[in-house]
């Protein structure tokens, strides 16, 4: 098995809400789902994955290396599409580009160029200009740029129209070709079932097993 991600008895507690157990590997080259209710915990544990000192126990491995001693060379791979990743909010797309462009070893220009030419991004306007549409092709267009091999997104396609929906999931698809792996959350099951290779639901904090069915998979907790 040629894995990309895998968490070993991950468990995120607060006083609120806690993840408890999470156990899963993802292979390389699929698009990947956790589908839930909001509050159910997908944003928490995708959070655990990729934010720096994200308090949770066990282990959480990229490309088989500890994220959290590997921090640099992970993040380097790994792309985060979601309302909680922001550029810098006064600052035109070009010079965001410009800035971010410089933490990673291999951000392509000509990527950049042809991504955001694509999809229609104004790269003089500032990025709290944006819609939040545009605000998601931009970190879209960013992670194929610098080349991620895992693909985290959040709830990315929440209150999009559906043309645009369609473009991203090709996008991905696309993608998929150069051994990109996503991981994506929504409440949406038929979003889910249309547009991922296996999914797993989840529920009040507990993870079922990723399939390939969304009934087997939807019968577990639902």
């Amino acid at each position: 098995m040629n894995k990309i991600l895998e968490l070993k008895n991950v468990t995120v507690k607060n006083k609120k809400f806690k993840l408890e157990n999470i156990n899963f590997a993802l292979e390389k080259g699929y698009v990947y789902g956790l589908v839930g209710e909001n509050g159910a915990g997908k944003s928490t544990l995708l959070k655990s994955i990729y934010f720096e000192n994200w308090p949770y126990k066990g282990d959480v491995l990229f490309s088989g290396f500890d994220i959290k001693k590997n921090r640099r060379s992970a993040m380097d791979k790994i792309g985060y599409i979601s309302e909680d990743f922001s550029f810098i909010d006064d600052r035109s797309m070009a010079e965001n580009a410009r800035l971010f462009s410089m933490a990673y070893s291999d951000f392509d220009k000509e990527i950049w160029e042809e991504m955001t030419k694509k999809l229609g991004i104004n790269l003089n306007t500032n990025y709290m200009d944006y819609s939040r549409g545009e605000k998601i092709k931009a970190q879209l267009a960013f992670a194929f740029a610098h080349k991620a091999e895992l693909l985290i997104m959040d709830e990315a396609s929440a209150g999009l129209d559906a043309v645009f929906k369609k473009e991203m999931y090709d996008l991905i698809r696309e993608g998929l070709v150069d051994s990109l792996t996503v991981l994506l959350t929504s409440h949406d099951y038929e979003e889910i079932k249309r547009n991922t290779d296996f999914f797993a639901v989840i529920k009040d904090g507990v993870l079922g097993e990723f399939k390939e069915n969304i009934e087997e998979a939807a019968d577990e907790y639902l």
